[in-house]
């Protein structure tokens, strides 16, 4: 018989049969909502078809629900001290594998690619596409989002749940309060949907904020052309560096090995009809496209 570990009290008897010791410094908030858990598998569209890497099992909530609906789960986990417990957790259930590790330090192709032939008998050739979910810790969401998407991997979608602000950083429009470097680095890479608002206690312990769920879907090429993708991402760096500064004096002041004079940057936005008073965080991609295009020739 199976047990499931996506309520307060399993989650409390399993801790202290382990002893475990939750760690705030992980960000380590647990899932116990039903209704959230079944809406992450809807919104990533969760199938026998599928294989799934999971980021941050924890105590195995999330992961339960996924070997119950794909194909495979692969869960990455930091924590070396709750991998007891998520074995225990898992152990009635083959379809899935777990692996010790940093997310931020891992190829995730070859973490699915692993032994060659995955636990449920999808050929896991790395030609393979597969989807990926998680539960991430607030402290250091955005470097993996940003990993996942910048590393071109294989990935069909990406699921998950972050801090509600974060979450609204990721979809935020051009002269938003939210816009920002985020903004137009998940945009660049992927189409953002909303997924709604999750409340505190849906998680145990609970967090002191809200979160909310978001899927990507990455684009097969980038949203924008750009000549430079470093160059292009530089000008946006130097564009909210400053934020309360013009573009110009955002470039022509910004740190790096690139150095931009007043009269170029002010002749290049004048050519491209962008008023020389606008602040960066009022571009859009595509002028922000236009820019670094227009501006990279000059400083190579």
């Amino acid at each position: 018989m199976k047990v499931y570990v996506s309520n307060t009290q399993r989650m409390r008897d399993l801790i202290r049969r382990h002893e475990f010791r939750i760690k705030k410094r992980l960000g380590q908030h647990f899932m116990v909502s039903s209704r959230v858990l079944e809406r992450i598998i809807e919104l990533a569209e969760i199938s026998k078809d599928d294989r799934v890497l999971e980021i941050g099992p924890g105590l195995g909530s999330l992961t339960q629900y996924l070997a119950e609906s794909a194909g495979e789960v692969v869960a990455v986990e930091i924590d070396t001290a709750v991998l007891p417990l998520l074995k225990e957790a898992l152990q009635e259930f083959s379809n899935t594998r777990l692996v010790s590790g940093d997310i931020l330090k891992l190829d995730l192709d070859q973490v699915m690619a692993q032994d060659g032939q995955n636990i449920a008998g999808i050929g896991a050739d790395p030609v393979l596409t597969y989807k990926v979910v998680g539960n991430l810790p607030y402290y250091i969401t955005s470097p993996i989002v940003m990993g996942i998407l910048e590393g071109g991997y294989r990935i069909e979608n990406v699921v998950v749940l972050v801090q509600k602000e974060v979450a609204q950083r990721m979809a935020a429009l051009p002269a938003t309060k939210e816009y920002g470097l985020l903004s137009v680095g998940v945009q660049y890479y992927a189409e953002v949907f909303s997924g709604g608002v999750v409340s505190p206690d849906a998680f145990w312990p609970q967090p002191e904020v809200e979160s909310a769920l978001v899927k990507l879907v990455p684009r097969k090429e980038p949203v924008v052309n750009v000549v430079n993708q470093d160059f292009f991402f530089w000008i946006a760096r130097a564009a909210f560096g400053q934020r309360r500064k013009t573009l110009t004096n955002a470039l022509i002041g910004a740190p790096g090995v690139h150095s931009l004079n007043r009269e170029l940057v002010e002749q290049t936005l004048l050519k491209l009809g962008i008023d020389l008073r606008r602040r960066g965080e009022t571009l859009s991609l595509y002028e922000f496209a236009e820019v670094s295009n227009n501006l990279y020739p000059y400083c190579r």
